[in-house]
């Protein structure tokens, strides 16, 4: 009875420096972790491979992917931005690493990209990806571009072709690259020059009631950035359906 308690046993508790899995463990890092939607934010995604006595792995494939996710936390399906490389390869340390470039979408609703590093190997156990998530902002424009354009005949009917002009539109912190056109009339268009007749439009001779449409253009530049405001005019067409 004595000898029995006289004799412990201690079982120590794992160090909390250590890996919470039984298998291969995976961390994934990304620095930094918010990006302006501008096309050119880059951030480094680093990949750490311990195993369970929380030594390094070394040669460990791992592959990267990319989920988008909205304003709303709804998932956006295909590549979000672009991966430097979607395969890599742990070295001595345990470490790989990758960059990740935010797209160019600075209108866009897309609010932040997840990050999904899946180590491929044997066992299936470690085969469950971990994720880390970047913040996705719109960019800061100092200099956006500035729409504006003419357009003839200015009171056109329903018979004839509209020209319109946007090279009065000016550039901002580099040249306009696209120009989208809303003509109102349930279809769009682009270039800087485009002609257009208005949907519904006739010259019949029972049918004189005017339409009014209103004609919007929105500029971007190379850089991805798009004019704030549109341009607007409002164009009165003889001769068309109401």
């Amino acid at each position: 009875m004595a000898a029995s308690l006289g004799c412990t046993t201690n079982t120590e508790a794992p160090p909390l420096s250590g890996p919470s899995e039984l298998a291969t463990s995976i961390a994934i890092y990304a620095n930094p972790d918010i990006l302006a939607r501008s096309g050119a934010a880059q951030s480094q995604i680093t990949i750490q491979a311990r195993d369970a006595r929380n030594q390094p792995i070394a040669s460990l494939a791992v592959t990267l992917a990319t989920w988008g996710l909205d304003a709303l936390g709804g998932t956006v399906t295909g590549d979000v931005g672009q991966l430097s490389a979607k395969q890599l390869v742990t070295g001595g340390d345990g470490r790989a690493s990758a960059f990740y470039n935010a797209p160019n979408a600075p209108a866009d609703r897309l609010a932040s990209v997840r990050i999904l590093a899946t180590p491929v190997g044997t066992d299936a156990t470690g085969a469950t990806a971990r994720s880390v998530t970047i913040g996705l902002t719109a960019p800061i424009i100092a200099n956006p571009p500035t729409p504006s354009f003419t357009f003839e005949p200015s009171t056109p009917t329903g018979d004839q072709k509209v020209y319109f002009n946007a090279t009065t539109s000016l550039p901002g912190s580099s040249p306009i690259a696209t120009y989208s056109w809303d003509f109102g009339d349930g279809t769009t268009g682009f270039g800087i020059a485009p002609v257009h007749q208005f949907n519904g439009c006739s010259t019949s001779a029972s049918n004189f009631t005017p339409g009014n449409f209103t004609v919007e253009l929105r500029v971007t530049d190379a850089l991805g950035n798009q004019s704030v405001i549109p341009a607007r005019k409002f164009v009165t067409v003889a001769k068309c359906k109401p």
